[in-house]
């Protein structure tokens, strides 16, 4: 193209590992309704279904979680990602960086990630293991919820792949929760679903509930019980 003899002479390399390739078409569009306005960027990018970038949106979003959103919503955000995939595509990317850049910044990673794991009592295998267990999306919805001062509520769904690994995972962190902060998981019943939950007062000033419902195929976290029962019962 015109601006390729301006461009680095690596771009030939990594734009296979980072997943660009020529731009094949834009289109932007703006729709007015009665609520407000949606606007839209299409952007047509080819390039290596492995790369980079393609790997971190590489399927289209699926909202239907959306329908579990209280209708005082206020902020809604959703990702996809698939994670274990886009970290080989990173290692591919060090790969190919000259080798005092590339293995340099792996050691710095490597070094850094395994302190924290020492620190969480965990190893790289199970955090691999954990990360195969969850899907690849996830969303945030918070609210307003109506009363004489609004109450601000957040929604969290989070894909899962492996319920039954996810629930181990979730039974680990509710003893350590329970062990380091003397605190007692509760729990109540949404029709047949467990919605559990712990009352944490921070100070003696501010009060907490959190709280998760494990379902088939996601994790719901709620900042309280009754954002999650509001979610379940939609």
């Amino acid at each position: 193209t015109a601006v390729e003899p301006f461009l680095p002479y690596e771009l030939a390399e990594w734009a296979p590992l980072l997943g660009l390739g020529r731009m094949s078409g834009i289109f932007a569009g703006i729709a007015a309704t009665a609520h407000g306005s949606t606007e839209v960027l299409h952007l047509g990018l080819s390039g290596d279904e492995q790369g980079l970038l393609k790997v971190a949106a590489q399927k289209p979003l699926d909202l239907s979680a959306a329908a579990l959103c209280s209708a005082n919503t206020v902020a809604f955000a959703a990702v996809r990602c698939d994670l274990p995939a886009l970290i080989a595509a990173c290692d591919r990317f060090l790969d190919a960086l000259p080798p005092h850049i590339g293995g340099e910044a792996r050691r710095e990673m490597l070094r850094d990630f395994a302190r924290e794991l020492r620190q969480a009592g965990t190893t790289p295998r199970e955090v691999a293991a954990m990360l195969e267990a969850f899907g690849d999306q996830i969303m945030f919805a918070l609210s307003l919820e109506n009363g004489a001062v609004p109450k601000p509520e957040l929604l969290v769904h989070v894909g899962v792949r492996d319920t039954r690994r996810v629930s181990g995972l979730l039974q680990r962190l509710e003893a350590a929760v329970a062990e380091q902060g003397q605190l007692t998981w509760k729990q109540r019943l949404v029709d047949d679903v467990a919605v559990r939950f712990v009352d944490a007062d921070i100070d003696g000033e501010v009060k907490l509930a959190p709280c998760y419902a494990l379902l088939d195929g996601a994790l719901l976290i709620g900042s309280d019980p009754q954002c999650l029962v509001r979610a379940l019962r939609m």
